[in-house]
Protein backbone atom coordinates (compact mmCIF):
# COMPACT_ATOMS: atom_id res chain seq x y z
CA UNK A 1 0.00 0.00 0.00
CA UNK A 2 2.77 2.26 0.25
CA UNK A 3 4.21 1.85 -2.77
CA UNK A 4 0.78 2.82 -4.24
CA UNK A 5 0.94 6.50 -1.78
CA UNK A 6 4.39 6.68 -2.85
CA UNK A 7 4.03 6.40 -7.19
CA UNK A 8 0.52 8.41 -6.55
CA UNK A 9 2.47 11.57 -5.54
CA UNK A 10 4.68 10.56 -7.54
CA UNK A 11 1.87 10.93 -10.54
CA UNK A 12 0.63 14.18 -9.10
CA UNK A 13 3.87 16.02 -8.98
CA UNK A 14 4.82 14.91 -12.47
CA UNK A 15 1.69 16.05 -13.82
CA UNK A 16 1.81 19.53 -11.91
CA UNK A 17 5.86 19.61 -13.58
CA UNK A 18 4.50 19.51 -17.15
CA UNK A 19 1.20 21.43 -17.61
CA UNK A 20 2.15 24.25 -14.76
CA UNK A 21 5.67 24.32 -14.94
CA UNK A 22 6.86 23.24 -18.41
CA UNK A 23 3.75 24.56 -20.21
CA UNK A 24 2.82 27.23 -18.07
CA UNK A 25 -0.87 26.56 -18.74
CA UNK A 26 -1.83 28.55 -15.14
CA UNK A 27 -5.36 27.98 -13.79
CA UNK A 28 -5.91 25.48 -16.71
CA UNK A 29 -3.52 23.37 -16.03
CA UNK A 30 -3.90 22.80 -13.18
CA UNK A 31 -7.86 21.58 -14.00
CA UNK A 32 -5.29 19.42 -17.05
CA UNK A 33 -2.87 18.36 -14.26
CA UNK A 34 -5.51 16.78 -11.93
CA UNK A 35 -7.67 15.12 -14.43
CA UNK A 36 -4.09 13.45 -15.66
CA UNK A 37 -3.07 12.51 -12.25
CA UNK A 38 -6.73 11.04 -11.72
CA UNK A 39 -6.19 8.67 -14.68
CA UNK A 40 -2.08 8.19 -13.97
CA UNK A 41 -3.16 7.30 -10.07
CA UNK A 42 -5.76 4.58 -11.84
CA UNK A 43 -3.26 3.07 -13.81
CA UNK A 44 -1.24 2.81 -10.81
CA UNK A 45 -3.16 0.89 -8.75
CA UNK A 46 -4.20 -1.17 -11.67
CA UNK A 47 -0.52 -2.04 -11.86
CA UNK A 48 0.30 -2.58 -7.51
CA UNK A 49 -3.09 -4.66 -7.45
CA UNK A 50 -3.50 -4.22 -3.43
CA UNK A 51 -6.04 -6.76 -3.24
CA UNK A 52 -4.90 -9.82 -1.52
CA UNK A 53 -5.46 -12.90 -0.53
CA UNK A 54 -5.61 -13.79 3.32
CA UNK A 55 -5.49 -16.85 4.56
CA UNK A 56 -6.86 -17.44 8.33
CA UNK A 57 -5.29 -20.34 9.66
CA UNK A 58 -6.89 -22.96 12.37
CA UNK A 59 -9.78 -23.16 10.60
CA UNK A 60 -11.57 -24.90 7.84
CA UNK A 61 -11.48 -23.50 4.67
CA UNK A 62 -14.84 -21.57 3.55
CA UNK A 63 -15.58 -21.73 -0.33
CA UNK A 64 -17.84 -19.77 -2.55
CA UNK A 65 -19.88 -21.37 -5.17
CA UNK A 66 -21.67 -18.78 -7.82
CA UNK A 67 -24.82 -19.83 -8.49
CA UNK A 68 -26.40 -17.69 -10.63
CA UNK A 69 -28.41 -18.00 -13.31
CA UNK A 70 -25.47 -17.38 -16.01
CA UNK A 71 -23.09 -20.20 -14.01
CA UNK A 72 -26.23 -22.40 -14.98
CA UNK A 73 -26.51 -21.05 -18.52
CA UNK A 74 -25.51 -23.25 -21.85
CA UNK A 75 -21.73 -22.84 -22.27
CA UNK A 76 -21.50 -21.90 -18.52
CA UNK A 77 -18.98 -23.81 -16.38
CA UNK A 78 -20.73 -25.02 -13.93
CA UNK A 79 -19.91 -28.80 -12.87
CA UNK A 80 -16.57 -27.24 -13.24
CA UNK A 81 -17.19 -24.87 -10.56
CA UNK A 82 -18.81 -27.53 -8.88
CA UNK A 83 -15.76 -29.77 -8.77
CA UNK A 84 -13.28 -26.87 -8.08
CA UNK A 85 -15.14 -25.80 -4.89
CA UNK A 86 -14.89 -29.33 -3.81
CA UNK A 87 -11.84 -29.93 -4.15
CA UNK A 88 -10.83 -26.77 -2.63
CA UNK A 89 -13.47 -26.78 0.25
CA UNK A 90 -11.10 -30.18 0.86
CA UNK A 91 -12.97 -32.82 3.70
CA UNK A 92 -13.10 -30.01 6.33
CA UNK A 93 -14.19 -26.83 4.32
CA UNK A 94 -17.97 -25.73 3.78
CA UNK A 95 -19.12 -24.50 0.53
CA UNK A 96 -21.85 -21.72 0.24
CA UNK A 97 -23.83 -20.96 -2.36
CA UNK A 98 -24.88 -17.56 -3.74
CA UNK A 99 -26.93 -16.37 -6.27
CA UNK A 100 -30.36 -14.33 -5.07
CA UNK A 101 -29.54 -15.58 -1.69
CA UNK A 102 -26.71 -17.21 0.56
CA UNK A 103 -27.60 -20.99 1.14
CA UNK A 104 -25.66 -24.06 1.88
CA UNK A 105 -24.06 -26.12 -0.92
CA UNK A 106 -25.98 -28.61 -3.25
CA UNK A 107 -25.29 -29.93 -6.86
CA UNK A 108 -28.60 -28.79 -8.09
CA UNK A 109 -29.00 -26.40 -11.28
CA UNK A 110 -28.37 -22.87 -10.52
CA UNK A 111 -31.55 -20.56 -9.66
CA UNK A 112 -30.43 -17.28 -8.45
CA UNK A 113 -31.23 -14.44 -10.39
CA UNK A 114 -28.97 -12.39 -9.39
CA UNK A 115 -25.17 -11.96 -8.16
CA UNK A 116 -25.42 -11.01 -4.21
CA UNK A 117 -21.50 -11.32 -3.08
CA UNK A 118 -21.49 -8.86 -0.71
CA UNK A 119 -23.64 -11.02 1.51
CA UNK A 120 -22.00 -13.92 0.74
CA UNK A 121 -18.54 -12.04 1.54
CA UNK A 122 -20.02 -11.12 4.79
CA UNK A 123 -21.59 -14.47 6.09
CA UNK A 124 -18.27 -15.94 5.16
CA UNK A 125 -16.20 -13.32 7.05
CA UNK A 126 -18.74 -13.77 9.97
CA UNK A 127 -18.19 -17.48 9.53
CA UNK A 128 -14.42 -17.62 10.41
CA UNK A 129 -14.88 -15.07 13.23
CA UNK A 130 -17.32 -17.80 14.50
CA UNK A 131 -14.69 -20.33 14.06
CA UNK A 132 -11.83 -18.37 15.62
CA UNK A 133 -13.91 -18.10 18.80
CA UNK A 134 -15.29 -20.96 19.27
CA UNK A 135 -18.83 -20.92 18.42
CA UNK A 136 -20.87 -22.96 16.35
CA UNK A 137 -21.83 -21.53 13.34
CA UNK A 138 -24.63 -23.04 10.80
CA UNK A 139 -26.42 -21.85 7.87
Amino acid sequence: MFAVVVASLAAIAIAGVVYLVLERLGTVGAGMAALRSGALIALIILLFNPVRTQRVHGGAPTVLLDASLSMGAHGSHWKTAVDTARALAGLTGVILRFGDQVSGFDTAAPTGGSTRLGDALRLAAARQLALTLGLHFEI
